[in-house]
C-alpha cells in the first residue's frame, strides 16, 4: 500500500500473530485516524453450540468458573515489536496533536 493510500484510510488495521502461530491467537489493532482512537481485539474463545453456551451460563450463575477464566495468552514475535511501537507512536502523536492548544493538525 502506498503512503498516499494509507493517509486516506480512516480505519487502519494491524495484525500481530502469536509465536505459537495459532489462528486463534491473532491480536488486531485498529487505528481510527478520524477520531484519534486505537482499538484492539483478540480472539479468546471459539463460539460454542447453543447447548454448550447454556451449560456455561448455568455454571456461571452457580459460581463455577474455569480455572483459566475467559482469558487467553498471546506472545509477541520479536520482529513485531517495532511495528507495534511505530503504531503506538503514531497514535500518541495524534493524541498529543489533539491535546495541543492549536488543535489537531
Amino acid at each position: 500500500m502506498t503512503e498516499d493510500a494509507k493517509e486516506n484510510l480512516v480505519l487502519e488495521s494491524h495484525f500481530f500473530d502469536c509465536q505459537c502461530h495459532s489462528d486463534e491467537h491473532v491480536l488486531r489493532f485498529v487505528l481510527d485516524r478520524e477520531h484519534r482512537e486505537l482499538y484492539t481485539s483478540i480472539f479468546l474463545d471459539p463460539l460454542h453450540p447453543w447447548w454448550k453456551r447454556l451449560w456455561l451460563a448455568a455454571r456461571y450463575v452457580l459460581g463455577r468458573k474455569s480455572s483459566y477464566g475467559h482469558w487467553d495468552c498471546w506472545l509477541m514475535l520479536p520482529d513485531d515489536a517495532r511495528r507495534l511501537r511505530a503504531l503506538l507512536d503514531e497514535y500518541l502523536g495524534s493524541a498529543a496533536d489533539e491535546a495541543s492548544p492549536n488543535g489537531p493538525r
